[in-house]
Formats: structure tokens, sequence, C-alpha cells
């Protein structure tokens, strides 16, 4: 599997779905934030991770007031005094250091914007360190790397050179950090930063000529010598996703996604559990582990629970994260390829007609559940766009996305901006629970394909930013 594939798929599936840890809250805002020139068809996340794993990152849509200003006043981890976070809009971000006892103020203009990005000015406490971090989340941003859009892809030579030159503006922004002991902190996290996302360009790179196993990958001089700089027993791995990476690598028993093996993935536990002792790393691992084999390869109801029981004596450290995942076996239901969904419901469309889903059957039906509310959903939506502008002329296929939004007036501002060209409808009510129960759905972006006759292909199907999308529509219509 392709390393930097790994990340990126990790990072979008896994976003927000970890519980916080409690902890004390200082007396006044971590941040103070103001957006400048949002548009009402633009929305503003807040992204951070209080245990600083990119694979546990919670989303929270910002809610301005009538003149663009938010607070923002997280709780961190006990031990814990300080973290990153980023503002999201229109999937750019901009970072901001957090501190307890201080306050950032962040000024975000959209009027002004060079590069595609916002200018970003601080005050407050710690502005020398909130540029550096602000340029850094900018920098090492891996979706600068990596595009499914033809359009939009670079070649190898080009992202080694973007990451080459933004590199350089994080080299300048540290050398502005007047805390030395922050600076060294800051210094260090961005080399290993930078290495991190050296190493995703460099498998990526490989995987494209062929390269695909683990053991082919590390054959490769320059990424080896990288790898090896990896120090499992230093928590700041967590923060740069080489955590993973090591894992991944390490494990004895290679997932097969097709055919995952219960009892390989309990041995993998047990590597975990054996070979990562230093807290944050082992958090992080067994935060994830769980995530590859119930969530990404649907392994039946009885071999997912057997392996929760296992999984729930190795990770008793974190009842929050075994009850997440428990939770989700628990809502497991098996459902079967050629089969036809087990409840059809009842759906609204933009002028408030009832819909039964149905009677919309007849073609190869690609169809994505989502919400205004959902990050990652409304980050699929350019991709599937363009999947549709590219089959819109066979008749063979349609698309329909079912929003599950409770409020139908956010549903229809979001519309209105997008002006999306495929059927859209809401799913609300004892409708929307009763659908989405009987399809063991607990997490969305999901996509759905049904063969003409209403029957699974995919019950839970490929992204539209996938990218081997194409292949499995044109295989679906033949």
């Amino acid at each position: 599997m392709n390393l930097g594939s790994l990340k990126i798929s990790s990072i979008v599936l896994l976003a927000g779905v970890l519980s916080v840890a409690c902890g004390s809250r200082h007396d006044g805002p971590m941040l103070k934030g103001h957006i400048e020139g949002i548009t009402p068809d633009q929305e503003a996340y807040l992204v951070y991770s209080p245990y600083g794993d990119p694979l546990s990152n919670v989303y929270e849509k910002i809610d301005l007031d009538s003149l663009g200003n938010f607070e923002f006043n997280p709780q961190l981890p006990e031990g814990t005094d300080f973290m990153e976070a980023e503002v999201n809009i229109d999937g750019m971000n901009y970072g901001a250091y957090l501190a307890k006892g201080a306050t950032t103020v962040m000024n975000v203009n959209l009027t002004d914007m060079a590069e595609g990005y916002a200018t970003v000015n601080f005050s407050g406490d710690n502005v020398d360190i909130n540029t550096a971090v602000n340029t850094a989340a900018q920098a090492y941003d891996f979706m600068r790397y990596f595009s499914i859009d033809s359009d939009d892809k670079k070649t190898d030579e080009e992202y080694s050179a973007l990451l080459e030159s933004e590199n350089e503006r994080v080299v300048k922004a540290l050398a502005g950090i007047n805390d030395p002991s922050k600076k060294e902190y800051y210094t260090k996290l961005y080399d290993f930063q930078y290495m991190s996302q050296k190493m995703s360009n460099l498998s990526n790179s490989l995987y494209r000529k062929g390269i695909t196993s683990y053991r082919d990958i590390m054959a490769d001089s320059a990424y080896k010598a990288m790898f090896d700089r990896i120090d499992i027993t230093d928590p700041m791995m967590v923060k740069t996703n080489l955590t993973m990476v090591w894992v991944n690598a390490n494990e004895p028993y290679y997932m097969d996604f097709e055919r995952p093996d219960v009892d390989s993935m309990i041995m993998n536990l047990a590597f975990i559990d054996e070979n990562i002792k230093e807290p944050a790393n082992r958090r992080s691992a067994l935060a994830s582990a769980p995530f590859m084999y119930i969530e990404k390869t649907k392994p039946s109801k009885a071999d997912a629970q057997r392996y929760m029981a296992e999984y729930a004596k190795v990770a008793a450290d974190y009842p929050e994260v075994v009850e997440r995942y428990q939770k989700v076996v628990d809502g497991m239901v098996e459902l079967t390829e050629g089969e036809r969904m087990p409840y059809y419901p009842v759906l609204t469309d933009t002028e408030g007609n009832e819909v039964k889903l149905a009677d919309l059957m007849g073609k190869v039906t690609y169809i994505d559940i989502w919400a205004t509310w959902c990050g990652p959903c409304c980050r699929e939506i350019p991709y599937l766009d363009k999947v549709v502008e590219r089959f819109k002329d066979n008749d063979k296929i349609q698309f329909i996305s079912i929003s599950v939004d409770d409020d139908r007036d956010a549903w229809l501002k979001k519309l209105a901006a997008d002006k999306p060209s495929w059927p859209q409808y809401l799913l609300t009510g004892e409708e929307k629970n009763r659908f989405m129960s009987s399809m063991g759905i607990q997490g969305i972006p999901r996509f759905i394909l049904l063969d003409s006759e209403g029957r699974f292909i995919q019950d839970d199907a490929v992204r539209p930013s996938s990218d081997n999308i194409d292949t499995v529509l044109n295989e679906a219509i033949k």
C-alpha cells in the first residue's frame, strides 16, 4: 500500500471521530478570531487535535457574530499546556498557536488573497510563534502535494520543488521565534513534518512507478534514510504522522483489504502492545488500528466482536477510544453484494415534494450521503461535481445526493451557493433514523453504488476523490 495514500485516507476518513478528554479551562479565550470578507456561502471550521494526533482531528464549525468575530477556548488533556489549531476556509488552512494563560488574536482577511491564501495577521500573545505555526500549516498541508484532478496535478519534480520552497519559508519564520525553548521545539517539529511530507511525496512517486510494497519502498535508499530517523519513543512523531508510518511498515501482518484476517489483525495489536510504550505514540497507534480494520475493511460482525474483545484489553488506558469503536461494532449491519437495500426511505426534494428512493431506481445509481455541517462531506462535493460532468452524457448512470441535515435552510443555502447539476434530496426525522440504522451508517460521508435494479454493487463505495472512481463506475455500467 502507498504510505502517502494511507496518510491521506486516514486523515480524511477518521477526522473528528475520537472524543476529547476533559481538562481545565483558563479564564480567557485562547483564541480570538476575526474573518474579514467571508461570504454567506462560505463556511469556516476549527480543526484541532488535543492529543496532537492528526488522525484524531476534531472539526468544529465556526459560528461568527455579525461582525465576523469568534472565540475559541478548547479543553486540553491534563498535562498539556499548548496545542496548534487551524482555521479552515474553503479547504485552506490558517494555523494558530494556543497556550494556557495566553490569548492569540488572529485576523484572516479573505479580501486580500495571494496564491489562494488569505492574509493573516496576529496580535495579542505569541505573535512570533503564531507566525511560524501558520506558515507551517500551509507549507506542510498534504493536499498541496496530492490531486486526482489532471488539471491540478504536478510532476514529481514540481511537487519536490514546491516542498523545498515552502520549507524555506518555514525556516525563515522559525528564525523569528524569540523564546529559545519554543524555537528549539518547533524547529525540531517542523524538521520532522518536512521529512514526513518528503517521505509521502517519495512514496507516491514510487507508487506511480509500480513500487507498492513496504519492502520495495524500503529498498529506496533515500526513503530508508528518512525512515531510520523515526524514533518511536519520541512523542513528537505523533504530530507528524510518523508514528503510523513506522507502525504500517513494521507490523508483522499486512492487511488484506479484500479478505481481512482477524487473527492477523489481533497479532498486529499484540505487536503494538509490545513495541510501543511511549504514551502519545501508543495512543496514536492504538486509536488508529481498529479504524483500518473495522471501518475500512468491513469484517464480519463476529470477527469484529472478537477483535474488539482483544482490543479492549490492549487499549484499556483509553476507554473513550474503546467505547467509540465498540459502538461502531454494535451498530454493524452486514450487507451483501447483489442484495437490495434493507430500507428505501422517503426523501424530500428542494421544492418540498416527497419522493420515494425506490421510485428513482432504473439506472446504475451512485448515492452521496452528506450534510452541510460535515467538513469531509463538503470537501468531496467539488470532486463529485467533476465526476458528474465526466459521466453527464452516459444515460446508464445517475447521481443522487441525500443530505441528512436537520436544518433545511442551511441545506438550501449550501445548494444555492454550489449550484449542483444533479438531483438533491433531504432525509430527516424518523425516515433518516430508520434508513441510517438499517444500513449501519454511523458516519458520513457515505457513498452507495447500486445497479439498475437497486441492488448493491458497493454498499460503502469509493469516494469521488478516489483515484479509481471512474474505473469503478465504468465497470458498473458495462
